[in-house]
């Protein structure tokens, strides 16, 4: 049998795929920062080249951690954000 844990994880995981959708579809500031993103990419690929490879390695890595880092984040708030809709349904004694 499942635990409450469980099936809380499972329901939050398949609740962010259409929550991270519809926030890509519709926040502006995000859009706007992946076109400059999409339109810069060239001038950080060319940057990268530039770099010895030990330093090209550095500024993936780093940066990749960065973006995890920044995920993990996110997806720990969007959980918390639910543990506290349920305190406030309770301490309002809907629950």
């Amino acid at each position: 049998m499942n635990s409450i844990k469980e099936h809380f994880e499972n329901f939050t995981f398949n609740m962010m795929k259409p929550a991270y959708e519809k926030f890509h579809r519709t926040d502006e500031e995000y859009q706007e920062a992946c076109s400059y993103l999409q339109v810069n990419r060239h001038i950080f690929d060319r940057i990268m080249k530039s770099l010895a490879i030990e330093d090209s390695e550095f500024m993936v890595d780093y940066v990749e951690k960065s973006c995890y880092c920044a995920s993990c984040s996110n997806q720990a708030m969007y959980i918390e954000g639910y543990r506290d809709c349920i305190k406030l349904l309770k301490e309002l004694e809907i629950l």
